[in-house]
């Protein structure tokens, strides 16, 4: 089954009940395994801190993590990071690294991303991104 990584971007969106992504995220996860990275849950994690309702927040947080698959760095995804990074320097592109780290991730546990930021991924590799 496809494994699908909901970028952060993504998530927010799901945290706060845009109905727009909770339906995409129904039809999804009918023939999809959703997930998520240990770099979403941090990015996830520090908002719910920063929040006016720090308590809620980072229960809600908890909660929906509960629901995904979490993929984590390892040596092969911080070596293709390494690269990635290399790479877009090399051209005079710029990316944040928090999102160097995702996509190497879902390209070491061959995974589409779900994002709004689709040119930042693209930029790196197409193939990975999820077109919806």
């Amino acid at each position: 089954m496809e494994k699908i990584v909901l970028d952060t971007d993504i998530a927010i969106d799901l945290l706060r009940g845009i109905q727009k992504n909770v339906d995409l995220i129904k039809r999804l996860e009918k023939d999809k395994i959703l997930a998520t990275t240990d770099i979403t849950a941090f990015e996830l994690y520090y908002g719910a801190y920063l929040s006016k309702k720090e308590k809620e927040n980072v229960l809600a947080v908890k909660e929906f993590l509960k629901k995904l698959v979490l993929l984590s760095t390892d040596e092969e995804s911080m070596e293709i990071a390494g690269l990635i990074m290399a790479n877009l320097k090399e051209k005079g592109e710029v990316l944040d690294v928090r999102d160097i780290l995702i996509a190497a991730i879902c390209l070491t546990n061959e995974c589409k991303i779900l994002t709004k930021n689709k040119k930042h991924f693209q930029r790196i590799d197409e193939k990975f991104v999820y077109n919806f």
